[in-house]
């Protein structure tokens, strides 16, 4: 199936999103018919309501924020709009703002013009504040106006039964980011997602606890959020989060992503005001790699010299990602003045110098191509895509195998890809790819895969018309062995390892190498340092051109 020619442009019905949640409802009573608890009695609220309510109720949930103006909801589909705003206050989906919602919704949903407009009407066009920054007229409507004043001016309305809603997509998704508009992205042709049967998806939580456990932590992160707006010091932070420790040390996999985040930006805080040991407890309740690193950093601030050692010796060798095997390498490497030093940079230094014009208008990577063929090379950008593409390609059916973990529909890689999936599956991968002696069969596999499964979506292949092409000129230097291992040590951490790669592919009638490019004041990441290692030791041809 192909994209949709404009003249066979899909016109969704008027009440599409409806037809979506309605789905999702029925989606989420089949996955989970025990755990509901009270989403069971919101659904049956929801579904007592007219269905014009229905659809003005999740109009507002699709916008941005909690404060509306009736006056500036206009829906087709919803003509009688004051009766359903009504009826939506009646039943508690919407309430009018009040003193409580000061000077919030003020300052999110009207206009510089408008306010300066309502100052006028109250006789304060003597401030002369027409020409000041918004910010200024914010706080004078907030100081002179209560909420009596603004529902006269125009009535404002609040969303309720939030809580439900982020449930809801916590339950569909695993999180409460996810946007039912990916069914319209879906559903009008712009991406195709493999098709599943419901009963082949697999539940993210396996009980009621978990669920509640992420909306708990997603609730503390935001309250540290606003701690941080309103400048509490660090140890009024600490105190609020040690009586949450025992909870946050040790989470549901379903809360690691939100807890590892929130607890990198605590541990960040109070490293920020120097309350170091408290910044490294912290920093080792998370998973997140920049936590990790932290915490190597706060214990040599601390100078606690043995404990820095020993966590460096443990990231250099079971680091997640190569930025921190290569961090806790070099810190074992420089310990004796307790400096961590970066051994990129002694690499880059010896990469060899070419000499190129520089242009604003150009890539540095173009530049240096253009050097090279005048050379008499020939090659392409390779980078990260050609990579990825070759990586989804040829593990096409393990990722969308019959068993592998999707929880939902619209979901377009496994949900254990970035933690257990290598793991899990590690034989299979091994197997597949044995079946492939000679580079021959691996490059017929890789173009009879991408013939079959062309335009579906998988994050990890880029469908353009040069791909193949692209694909092809790496097998055309490499062998099959030299492929394989690459594609599976990017199986064994794609968040990290699908990143890195080279920039340039070139070659001539007698050679080839893969190129990354550094202009003089560029860097060189761990990560690209990995590969450049990993080619070496699969020798394949990979150097660094640095210009000047």
């Amino acid at each position: 199936m192909s994209k949709p020619s404009n003249s066979e442009k899909i016109i969704l019905p008027e009440k599409y999103y409806l037809d979506y949640f309605r789905y999702v409802v029925s989606f989420i009573r089949d996955m989970y018919p025990t755990m509901l608890g009270p989403q069971e009695e919101f659904f049956e609220q929801f579904e007592q309501l007219s269905e014009q309510a229905q659809c003005l109720y999740l109009r507002l949930n699709g916008r941005k924020g909690h404060y509306f103006r009736p006056s500036k909801l206009n829906y087709d589909e919803i003509p009688d709009r004051s009766i359903t705003v009504d009826e939506l206050l009646d039943q508690q989906f919407i309430r009018l703002a009040g003193e409580e919602d000061l000077p919030e919704l003020i300052t999110s949903i009207f206009t510089k013009p408008e306010l300066y407009q309502w100052l006028q009407l109250q006789g304060l066009e003597g401030l002369h504040v027409k020409n000041s920054p918004r910010a200024t007229i914010e706080s004078l409507a907030c100081n002179h106006f209560d909420v009596s004043a603004v529902q006269a001016y125009d009535q404002v309305i609040v969303q309720e039964q939030v809580a439900h809603m982020e449930m809801i997509k916590i339950m569909f998704f695993g999180d409460p980011y996810g946007d039912l508009n990916q069914f319209v992205v879906r559903d009008v042709g712009n991406v195709r997602i493999p098709h599943r049967k419901q009963e082949n998806f697999k539940p993210i939580f396996d009980c009621r606890d978990q669920m509640d456990e992420l909306w708990q932590v997603l609730q503390w992160y935001r309250e540290f959020k606003l701690m941080q707006e309103e400048e509490y010091v660090a140890e009024e932070v600490w105190q609020w989060l040690e009586d949450k420790q025992s909870i946050l040390a040790q989470v549901y996999d379903t809360s690691r992503v939100v807890a590892d985040k929130f607890l990198l930006r605590v541990g960040q805080q109070l490293e920020r005001e120097e309350m170091l040991n408290e910044a490294t407890l912290v920093y080792g309740w998370s998973k997140r790699p920049e936590a990790f690193e932290r915490k190597l950093r706060s214990l040599v601030k601390l100078g606690e010299t043995d404990q820095a050692y020993e966590y460096a010796s443990e990231l250099s060798s079971n680091g997640v990602n190569a930025s921190l095997k290569l961090l806790g390498r070099d810190y074992l490497r420089k310990h004796g003045d307790g400096r961590i030093r970066r051994s990129t940079t002694e690499r880059i230094s010896q990469a060899q110098l070419i000499d190129v014009q520089y242009s604003y208008e150009e890539r540095i990577e173009t530049l240096v191509m253009n050097h090279l063929s005048e050379k008499g090379y020939s090659g392409f950008f390779s980078e990260n895509f050609i990579w990825r593409s070759l990586f989804g390609l040829i593990f096409w059916d393990q990722l969308y195998a019959e068993d592998a973990v999707m929880n939902q529909p619209l979901q377009r890689l496994p949900s254990d890809i970035y933690s257990g999936f290598y793991n899990e599956h590690r034989y299979e991968l091994e197997d597949h790819l044995g079946q492939f002696d000679t580079m021959e069969a691996l490059s017929r596999w890789v173009q009879d895969r991408y013939a079959a499964v062309e335009g579906e979506s998988n994050p990890f292949v880029f469908w353009h018309d040069n791909m193949m092409e692209y694909i092809q000129g790496f097998m055309t230097w490499l062998n099959a062995d030299q492929v394989k291992q690459v594609v599976l040590e990017m199986a064994k951490n794609p968040k990290e390892n699908c990143t890195g790669f080279p920039d340039l592919f070139v070659y001539n009638e007698s050679e080839y190498s893969f190129y990354e490019v550094k202009s003089p004041n560029d860097h060189l990441s761990p990560q690209q340092l990995f590969w450049i290692d990993f080619f070496e030791d699969q020798d394949i041809n990979v150097d660094i051109l640095r210009t000047r």
